[in-house]
């Protein structure tokens, strides 16, 4: 098993935050359909352009490049539509906002660790919509790329001297950003009501090439064999019984995208359907809804609903 030494205080690894201001970013469209928007832009000077069939994505840089585009579309040359959130990333757990450099949320555990391994999870953030030939481009240096992340990222697994270069050997990617474990943790960082932070069930879900690595550690841990419970093809999701502190330690390898742990107590969410078609719907300490009063008014609600059903033709007295 490889040794993993953690650092302590650190939400995102300085070694892989890129050096380059983040730039405006814009769409850029031919008014003439029978034009490719790479042709109406022509030999202007507006700044970086990735350019496909559809449309341009254009980061201009100097106020210069602004007034060329500007230029262009008073002229009726081209459409400028602005992207705002091209350099952030939209995670369940949180947002990253490339241009203060900073996640949108404290994560409940307070200081957020970072492995200290030659390997690392990462976000890559392009400079307009992936395109095949970057994945491919990615993949050429070692890096997976596991899933698409909003707006214009992707989640990563690679080596952390690889994630280190990506700027500046790359002209299409515009950040690198370390993965913390606190956004992998999910129903791990408060304690539900019934739950007393012993073995539960906790889904796993790891990087699909170091599978057998994570199914090593679950195994040891659980002092059995963990089941897989799905896979997309770059990621598996294992099942195992892990305590609490179990799951927020796993949280901290690189090789793992995500802990669930499964405790959230059952509650009887179909009950009030269940009185209604037992006849119990206005019994005391039934589920109907107290904010709605009494139900014994003229009219009734429960007459005011039937109504409303048979104006739509339905007939609930077969």
């Amino acid at each position: 098993m490889r040794c993993h030494v953690t650092m302590t205080a650190v939400v995102i690894a300085a070694a892989l935050e890129s050096t380059a201001a983040p730039a405006e970013t814009l769409v850029v469209r031919a008014r003439d359909a029978k034009v490719r928007p790479a042709a109406a832009l022509g030999t202007a000077a507006v700044g970086e352009s990735f350019c496909n069939d559809g449309y341009c994505t254009v980061l201009p840089a100097t106020p210069a490049h602004r007034d060329v585009l500007a230029k262009l579309e008073r002229a009726g040359t081209i459409t400028l539509e602005a992207l705002p959130d091209a350099n952030k990333l939209f995670l369940q757990r949180a947002t990253w906002d490339g241009d203060r450099r900073a996640f949108d949320a404290d994560f409940a555990l307070g200081a957020e660790t970072v492995s200290a391994t030659s390997a690392a999870q990462a976000y890559v953030v392009f400079k307009a919509p992936v395109e095949p030939a970057w994945i491919k481009a990615l993949e050429a240096r070692g890096v997976k790329c596991l899933e698409p992340i909003p707006t214009q990222g992707y989640l990563t697994f690679g080596s952390r001297e690889t994630f280190e270069s990506l700027v500046r050997t790359l002209p299409f990617v515009r950040d690198v950003v370390e993965v913390p474990a606190g956004v992998k943790r999910f129903n791990l960082d408060t304690r539900s009501e019934g739950d007393d932070d012993g073995p539960a069930p906790t889904t796993v879900t790891v990087v699909a090439a170091e599978q057998a690595f994570v199914a090593d550690i679950l195994r040891s841990t659980a002092g059995r064999d963990v089941p897989t419970v799905g896979s997309t093809g770059t990621t598996t999701t294992l099942s195992a019984e892990l305590t609490r502190q179990e799951g927020i330690n796993l949280a901290d390898f690189p090789e793992v995208v995500s802990v669930r742990r499964d405790t959230i107590p059952g509650a009887p969410s179909d009950e009030r359907s269940n009185r209604i078609v037992a006849g119990q719907w206005q019994t005391p300490g039934s589920s109907w809804p107290m904010s709605l009063g009494s139900n014994n008014g003229s009219p009734r609600f429960w007459d005011g609903y039937l109504q409303s059903v048979a104006s739509a033709g339905i007939n609930l007295s077969n």
